[in-house]
């Protein structure tokens, strides 16, 4: 019994994982055919957030903001990353970046 229980745990586990890369690289094509890409010159990472700069407490001001979901697979959490440009539109750049953040949003769906 102990053996069927591990191994329906590991098929869980591959599942779920192969499901999350499936819907990033859906995500991704989405936004890239919609032109809502990723800056470029992303170069920080929190959690599954890639960021321009080290996620900051709060971001005000923004003229632009652009914002995504991921998932955390390590953990199992369900995070906002966001970006906070000083000018519009929000470029492919992180030069305009005012501030990043890396928002806890709630659990990955199953």
């Amino acid at each position: 019994m102990k053996k069927l229980i591990r191994q329906v745990t590991v098929y869980a586990t591959d599942r779920r994982l192969f499901l999350g890369r499936v819907s990033a690289a859906l995500a991704a094509v989405t936004a890239s055919v919609f032109g809502f890409g990723r800056p470029a010159a992303a170069c920080y990472s929190e959690h599954c957030c890639s960021l321009c700069y080290e996620p900051s407490g709060s971001c005000g001001s923004c003229t632009c903001v652009w914002s995504w979901p991921c998932c955390d697979t390590a953990s199992g959490d369900k995070y906002k990353c966001k970006e906070c440009w000083t000018v519009a539109p929000c470029d492919s750049s992180c030069a305009y970046v005012r501030c990043s953040q890396a928002l806890l949003n709630g659990l990955c769906n199953p």
